[in-house]
């Protein structure tokens, strides 16, 4: 027997599946001796940590979904800055392209500073999501770990994402025909 804070004696009773109508049948009849003043109530210690950890499979989901937009987000901004960024050299790339530049080195001289963004944005992000995370997982009673090897699959992700996301504007301006490019400027 185990009493409760409120002054409710509670009983916990570890049994199989199977037998559990029948238990709860005979725990309900020796409370009922024992304490015949008190109602018999039970729960599922399944069902209660289903309640327990109700609110963290909500912010589970809702954690998803803003990271989700949050990438989209930021492919979508990324995709603007490039595109902005390749428009205002258009011209430096025609001239270049004349002057024997080829389209990989056009490719180099647009997407390398993005490509360094990114890994900047990486090299903050990591630490602090590693903090973040480790703060949140010491508030459970079992402690567990992140293992690395998340955080560098998730660097790996932003790195596919983006650089796709750049490689479409680059090679998009990269293999304009440079005289089309200098005849309407």
């Amino acid at each position: 027997m185990i009493e409760n804070v409120d002054w409710q004696a509670s009983l916990i009773v570890r049994a199989q599946r199977e037998q559990l109508s029948s238990i709860i049948h005979q725990t309900e009849e020796v409370w009922k001796k024992v304490n015949p003043g008190h109602s018999f109530e039970y729960s599922l210690m399944d069902n209660d940590f289903e309640k327990v950890y109700l609110t963290e499979q909500r912010m589970e989901k809702i954690f998803v979904i803003f990271t989700g937009l949050a990438i989209a987000i930021a492919a979508i901004g990324l995709f603007g800055l490039s595109a902005y960024a390749a428009e205002q050299r258009t011209r430096e790339m025609a001239v270049r392209k004349i002057l024997g530049a080829s389209v990989s080195n056009l490719f180099n001289l647009l997407s390398l500073s993005f490509i360094k963004l990114l890994a900047v944005a990486i090299i903050i992000a990591l630490p602090l999501s590693w903090l973040a995370m480790e703060r949140w997982l010491s508030g459970f009673a079992f402690r567990t770990t992140m293992p690395v090897w998340i955080f560098f699959s998730a660097a790996a992700l932003i790195l596919i994402v983006g650089g796709v996301t750049i490689t479409l504007q680059t090679a998009k301006a990269a293999w304009r025909n440079p005289a089309d490019t200098l005849r309407s400027d």
